[in-house]
């Protein structure tokens, strides 16, 4: 159970992860006021990894920072909507060979509209995870200041030595107003 949020924070947000077998599953999010009213909200998912060659890929999930403190982690962006000048990106990597010793992930950003054009590319970093030698976690950010308010879609271009072997895309869309820092 969470604490109710104070006067000064009508907002409260909530993240936590459950790593699951993969299938269909149905998220059910139930909240109780102080006044006794209730609500709940349903989400109908669908669990996998994503096949990349010898390797298997998580969603990839981006975050933005704008309007928060600095600190991080940051939470993911359920929506899509980035108001800020930095989209962050995060991502993970399995396999049951050696394949992920010469594994990589390039970011690439491309209008919706038109997205086989490349607008900014990125590597993101790789480490090897803290619960098993047979997982990488990748991030990374890239900077979209100059990208002005519309539909993109962000690509997680995977790849062994130097062949691409597979992707996640992720829509997005740039929200913030034409000042914003």
């Amino acid at each position: 159970m969470l604490p109710a949020p104070g006067q000064h924070q009508p907002l409260q947000q909530y993240f936590s992860t459950v790593v699951v077998d993969a299938g269909k599953y149905t998220v059910k999010l139930v909240v109780v006021d102080d006044a006794g009213r209730r609500g709940s909200v349903e989400l109908l998912t669908d669990a996998h990894l994503t096949e990349a060659g010898q390797l298997r890929a998580t969603d990839l999930l981006i975050a933005d920072a704008a309007g928060t403190a600095s600190t991080l982690p940051l939470a993911p962006v359920v929506g899509g909507d980035i108001a800020g000048n930095t989209l962050y990106a995060y991502m993970e990597l399995f396999a049951d060979t050696d394949a992920l010793a010469q594994s990589s992930i390039t970011l690439e950003i491309a209008s919706a509209a038109a997205p086989a054009t490349v607008l900014e590319r990125v590597p993101l970093e790789m480490r090897v995870s803290k619960e098993s030698s047979r997982c990488r976690i990748a991030s990374g950010r890239v900077n979209i200041a100059r990208m002005p308010p519309g539909d993109y879609v962000a690509r997680a271009v995977v790849a062994t030595g130097l062949d691409a072997v597979g992707e996640v895309r992720r829509p997005f869309r740039v929200v913030r107003t034409p000042h914003a820092k």
